[in-house]
């Protein structure tokens, strides 16, 4: 039987976890592989994604290759792409050349795909199929949780997620206080703090972690002209 296309769905989350458990050689009670984890991750809803985010290549049923697409907004002069970054690539050794074909499957439904890090034969396969390489990156956030959770777990106050919001959407210490209502010193010190919570050492990173955590979804960044 020819290998068939399939997106995922929640009752596939037992045959996810143990497909993905044995190929990246998980333990089996590796919060990962959890199934509240996978279901947030691969089938909750998201304002910027219809349907399933996770894919698979299946031969005779039984999954031989499985990628997922976070969602994600490319920055260029003037403009926002959607793009897909790719995450949890996976394909069983037995079927040599599933998980390319299925690259190329979910690379046919996104404007763009990305993809970052990776291991080495990962590295060594990707241009074969039409990944190129734009920049190096030195430093990312990518979301391991839902937001709540990861902003209760900072202990973020409701002001102090307002302010990393607004962070993410590039605004200024003096734009961010006119939004607010607020004064610069009272911005200065909520940066500051979310900062110190997040345990990052510039705005940069924060603004990168709240990215993460989807905070961009509430404004479209800002871009350079």
């Amino acid at each position: 039987m020819a290998i068939e296309f399939r997106p995922t769905d929640p009752s596939d989350a037992g045959a996810l976890s143990d497909f993905l458990g044995r190929t990246f050689q998980l333990r089996a009670a590796a919060s990962v592989l959890a199934e509240p984890h996978i279901g947030w991750k691969y089938w909750s809803s998201r304002p910027d994604w219809a349907g399933s985010r996770s894919f698979t290549a299946r031969r005779d049923g039984a999954i031989v290759a499985h990628a997922a697409a976070w969602p994600v907004r490319v920055c260029v002069p003037g403009r926002v792409v959607p793009a897909a970054h790719l995450i949890d690539w996976a394909a069983d050794p037995k079927y040599p050349g599933a998980g390319m074909w299925l690259l190329r499957q979910i690379g046919a439904k996104v404007p763009l795909m990305i993809a970052t890090g990776g291991s080495a034969i990962t590295r060594r396969v990707l241009p074969v199929i039409g990944f190129r390489q734009q920049a190096e990156l030195c430093w990312f956030a990518r979301p391991v949780r839902p937001r709540r959770s990861t902003c209760e777990a900072a202990r973020l106050s409701g002001r102090e997620s307002a302010v990393m919001s607004l962070l993410v959407q590039g605004a200024s210490t003096e734009e961010m206080a006119t939004e607010l209502g607020v004064s610069t010193h009272t911005v200065r010190t909520h940066v500051q703090s979310v900062m110190r919570k997040l345990g990052v050492n510039s705005r940069t990173k924060a603004a990168s972690m709240g990215v993460a955590l989807g905070l961009s979804d509430r404004a479209s960044p800002r871009c350079p002209q």
